[in-house]
């Protein structure tokens, strides 16, 4: 990937995060640690590009597959540093049919994606706490 590239990622798949978590219906989203919470950990690893350089000439370029990344997520208790829970999964941006790939399309698909990923991060911790929740009501 270009340099350009991996700053476009290192820029929007965070600021898709915050905008998601943002949301939290039962969690207050904070950047400092606090005592009696949880810290989540987010990584973006092994990110396979299937974009083309960008040629100088006048040529259209067709793709189905945009490229790949693995997510890498740990919820830790912020007191122990203990692991709560773990996820690791792997994400395609592709489509059915083929498309004409320039920057501006791809962007936006790179911003769709990790939109999705946010909503599925949130989604999960929400989950997460609920169980939790019912679990130490239960004790």
């Amino acid at each position: 990937m270009s340099e350009s590239q991996l700053k476009f990622l290192r820029e929007v798949v965070p600021a898709a995060l915050v905008e998601s978590l943002s949301d939290l219906s039962d969690l207050e989203l904070t950047f400092t640690r606090q005592p009696k919470g949880l810290v989540l950990e987010i990584a973006v690893i092994d990110v396979v590009s299937h974009v083309p350089p960008e040629s100088a000439g006048r040529t259209a370029t067709f793709t189905r597959m945009l490229g790949a990344a693995t997510l890498a997520i740990e919820l830790r208790d912020a007191t122990t540093n203990a692991v709560v829970a773990r996820a690791v999964e792997r994400r395609e941006i592709a489509r059915h049919s083929r498309y004409r790939s320039d920057r501006n399309w791809n962007q936006k698909e790179v911003r769709d994606a990790a939109k999705r990923f946010g909503a599925a991060v949130r989604d999960q911790i929400e989950e997460f706490t609920a169980k939790s929740a019912r679990t130490v009501a239960a004790r």
